[in-house]
């Protein structure tokens, strides 16, 4: 059990005690016998439902440690909570007045319920769209991304003026690229990846004419591949 886990659980667990507290010692204390009728049954069922589904929510959105998928399940947790808060109040009132009719306290306990299983149904489809959607652009500008620390890594070797500048033209031609990759430009980025690799190599020597030209080539196709991404759009 993660950290937060274990704190969600400590917090839960008080406040299931507390409305045990108050759902069977308060009425006791107050009309002095046994006056649990059908309708505080109703009600306390609904809610003991309505807590243990909202720490259900809460372990399964607070099982990832990473934090964007935390994040992407945190509706889980307020719909929940919200879920909580309204079966309390509509529950409550069930348990609370006397005589209040058993399939009318069904009935409100039932709808509070359905709209709330609606609601996290919802949550949890959003949060599975959304996180579907950023690991595929994650994907997809990884490429861009490593071309990019490539050329980085270049210019800090650079050991002279004329390579810096050389290497330099490549690193912004990439720095400054749409990150954003498709399948139709995976032949192109794999020709820059190539030419990058053999501009790599001359780099290591000598500059010189074909270590110029090379530079020039690579900026020439990384301007192409930017123009190829901008008309896919």
């Amino acid at each position: 059990m993660n950290r937060k886990r274990r704190w969600y659980t400590a917090a839960w667990a008080v406040m299931f005690v507390l409305f045990q507290v108050l759902a069977f010692i308060v009425p006791r204390a107050i009309g002095g016998g046994n006056s649990f009728d059908g309708a505080f049954w109703t009600g306390y069922v609904f809610l003991t439902l309505a807590f243990v589904g909202q720490y259900g929510c809460a372990w399964a959105a607070l099982r990832d440690e990473a934090s964007p998928k935390q994040f992407y399940h945190i509706p889980l947790i307020t719909v929940s909570y919200g879920g909580l808060i309204l079966t309390m109040a509509c529950g409550g009132l069930v348990m609370g007045v006397p005589g209040f009719p058993v399939w009318a306290g069904l009935v409100l306990c039932l709808c509070v319920f359905a709209f709330t299983a609606v609601s996290l149904v919802k949550a949890e489809v959003t949060a599975n769209v959304v996180g579907r959607t950023d690991e595929e652009v994650q994907a997809k500008t990884l490429r861009m991304r490593e071309l990019t620390a490539e050329a980085e890594t270049l210019l800090a070797k650079a050991d002279s003026e004329e390579k810096r500048a050389a290497c330099k033209k490549v690193y912004e031609a990439l720095r400054y690229s749409d990150p954003t990759s498709s399948p139709a430009l995976s032949g192109m980025e794999a020709e820059i990846g190539e030419k990058l690799a053999a501009f790599s190599g001359l780099a290591a020597g000598e500059a010189g004419g074909e270590f110029r030209a090379a530079a020039d080539a690579l900026v020439a196709l990384i301007h192409e591949r930017n123009l190829s991404c901008r008309r896919q759009k």
